[in-house]
């Protein structure tokens, strides 16, 4: 079981690709001592020397007071992702909008024979395990360290797109992670993918008729 970061990111050059809202958002979670990490797709481009495209943040504390915070500095939020934890930071209008997301650690709301069911799990490990790929699922502390506890590292190393056990639990109630699996497979030159990944998802691909997120399908 790994207890300790599987390498490092030199967090000098990582800071020359964070976006100015993005330090923004980052800078107020610091000031007030939250927990924070780097997650998914920044993590992962990094490791291949990319600049990230995005950068999304996970904070070892509720959705309420990343809220709160936002709302004492006067930015803008979008909550459409709070059933995920996920509280955008709006920066921008029109074609320039720019959207931060901040997760809280392993956070999920559900409904459950008609009432709300907040899951709170409050480990990286645990928030790791509800990604929907392996080379998604590490963080990058503040350090520069990279944890790693789905095997993504390795995973990226050798150009495999693997599926998590999460998304292969839930892929029929998010069928938008085929979307992100044939993205990430389309990042490599010699991609390898498991034969029961793409099994499940020709099953599940009819989904995607049904899915309500018209950006992304």
């Amino acid at each position: 079981m790994m207890t300790k970061p599987v390498t490092h990111i030199d967090i000098d050059k990582f800071a020359r690709w964070v976006d100015a809202a993005s330090a923004r958002v980052l800078k107020i979670l610091r000031d007030h001592h939250i927990d924070t990490r780097i997650v998914g797709g920044a993590v992962r481009d990094a490791l291949l020397g990319r600049a990230p495209r995005d950068i999304d943040f996970v904070v070892n504390c509720d959705p309420s007071e990343v809220l709160f915070l936002f709302e004492m500095y006067d930015i803008e939020t979008d909550v459409s992702g709070i059933a995920h934890g996920t509280v955008k930071a709006v920066f921008g209008y029109g074609n320039k909008q720019q959207k931060i997301d901040v997760t809280s650690l392993g956070y999920r709301i559900q409904l459950h024979n008609n009432y709300v069911d907040t899951i709170r799990h409050n480990t990286w490990r645990a928030d790791s395990a509800m990604r929907d790929l392996s080379i998604n699922a590490m963080s990058m502390d503040m350090q520069g360290r990279v944890w790693d506890y789905q095997n993504g590292y390795e995973d990226l190393q050798h150009q495999r797109v693997r599926l998590s056990d999460w998304s292969r639990r839930h892929i029929s109630k998010d069928p938008n992670v085929i979307m992100r699996y044939f993205k990430a497979v389309a990042m490599f030159d010699h991609a390898r993918v498991l034969r029961s990944d793409l099994k499940l998802i020709q099953r599940m691909a009819p989904n995607l008729a049904h899915a309500q997120d018209d950006e992304r399908v």
